[in-house]
């Protein structure tokens, strides 16, 4: 996460020589936000975006100017995030977080490409169908999160690795714009193992109901079934394999385990106890920067952290924010720009020291005085982003053990090829 910048004063956009600033001088910055407010669940989660705003303000703000976060509700359907993303456009952001699904995030990146507006989300399924709507070079949306074709090779690779524990597997995919390439990854990874494939579908995105595919799959018995869907889908669809007295079955899911929706959708924790998945690895206890974020937002709001999505939203808002001071600017092209200077890894040495969680003032005084190399290490990872546009990270396959306790067992650590 390489930045090297010459001096630039921190009111430069209120003047000549940092040029592009397109919003005018006078009020907040707006930066909007894109989420599931009305979930409790994904409302504590934004917090974390809430936090990285306050820190910032509470230091001047950005170009001298405080931040106004302005926040659309949104659900789990590519709809909703398009007509969240207009929403936030007429009231005037610059920058937009989120949303926290693949399929709301692409929908949200598509709408916003023509306007030049950058997006970052936690989302990474994105990844693999950005050059559909954002050439290379080009690019207006960035993830914190890996690729999903990794992630679901991940998966897949994890049914193999123990003996005995899928001969036959049926793969579920929610029709969304990557959904063809991720079927294609799993596919391939497939051809390394010695497990047949019984069927591979396709179901529509925001189905009620599942019954009509459950019902055609469970006769082809397979003894394993990865379902490649948000969380209240794979719980619905679980729930129905059950009431139909599906055959016992082995559930993989290439997500975070998010359990409240899961055993909110199934209505039974056992149902989900046992369930076999697959995430980036992210929210180390042990770093440096996850302890300072966990102990700002619990002085702050009295209450852990929801992981592991609370850090991601904080460092999402903590990048959109420091590349617009870097960029000395509002306008997209230079922010976007920005972004990847400051959350990407160009190599050539290490800032000393780094900044990260609780410490944006001084991240903020350093861009405007020093024309030193910059360096954001983030609650949720060490947001080294690529060229690609998404940020490099290890994967973690897991199994839900227990899942009315919320206990979750680390299985193997992956490494995947970039």
């Amino acid at each position: 996460m390489k930045l090297h910048l010459l001096a630039c004063a921190l009111g430069c956009a209120l003047l000549i020589g940092c040029g592009g600033d397109d919003t005018p001088p006078e009020g907040p910055i707006k930066v909007g936000l894109l989420a599931t407010i009305h979930d409790p669940f994904f409302a504590s989660v934004s917090n974390g975006n809430r936090l990285a705003v306050q820190e910032v303000n509470a230091a001047g703000g950005v170009l001298g100017r405080q931040i106004e976060l302005v926040i659309a509700d949104v659900g789990e359907s590519p709809a909703s995030a398009v007509d969240g993303a207009q929403q936030l456009v007429d009231q005037g952001v610059v920058f937009i977080l989120g949303p926290d699904f693949a399929e709301t995030a692409f929908a949200a990146a598509e709408y916003l490409y023509p306007k030049e507006i950058p997006l970052i989300s936690m989302a990474g399924g994105i990844t693999i169908s950005w050059p559909q709507i954002q050439p290379a070079g080009d690019r207006y949306a960035f993830s914190l999160s890996m690729p999903e074709d990794r992630v679901l090779r991940a998966a897949i690779s994890a049914t193999a690795v123990d003996p005995g524990m899928c001969s036959s597997l049926a793969i579920v995919v929610e029709d969304r714009p990557d959904a063809a390439d991720g079927l294609a990854a799993m596919m391939d990874e497939l051809t390394t193992t010695s497990i047949t494939l019984t069927s591979a579908m396709m179901v529509q995105a925001d189905r009620a109901s599942h019954a009509t595919t459950v019902a055609a799959l469970i006769p082809m018995a397979p003894d394993c079934v990865l379902l490649d869907m948000n969380a209240t889908p794979s719980g619905v669809f679980i729930k129905e394999w059950n009431e139909m007295a599906g055959p016992a079955v082995k559930w993989i899911r290439p997500r975070p385990p998010l359990l409240p929706q899961l055993i909110g959708s199934t209505g039974d924790p056992a149902l989900v106890t046992g369930l076999i998945g697959a995430q980036p690895i992210s929210n180390d206890p042990s770093s440096a920067q996850f302890q300072e974020f966990q102990d700002a937002f619990v002085t702050t709001y009295g209450e852990e952290p929801t992981l592991p999505f609370a850090p991601f939203m904080y460092d999402e808002t903590a990048l959109a924010l420091l590349s617009i001071q870097a960029a000395g600017s509002t306008a997209g092209a230079d922010v976007r720009n920005a972004l990847l200077r400051v959350s990407g890894n160009n190599g050539g040495g290490t800032a000393e020291p780094p900044y990260g969680p609780t410490q944006l003032d001084e991240a903020l005084v350093w861009i405007t005085e020093s024309a030193g190399d910059f360096d954001y290490e983030g609650a949720s990872s060490s947001c080294n982003m690529t060229e690609g546009g998404f940020v490099v990270q290890k994967i973690e396959v897991y199994t839900v053990t227990d899942a009315a306790m919320g206990t979750v067992m680390r299985n193997r650590v992956v490494t995947p090829p970039m």
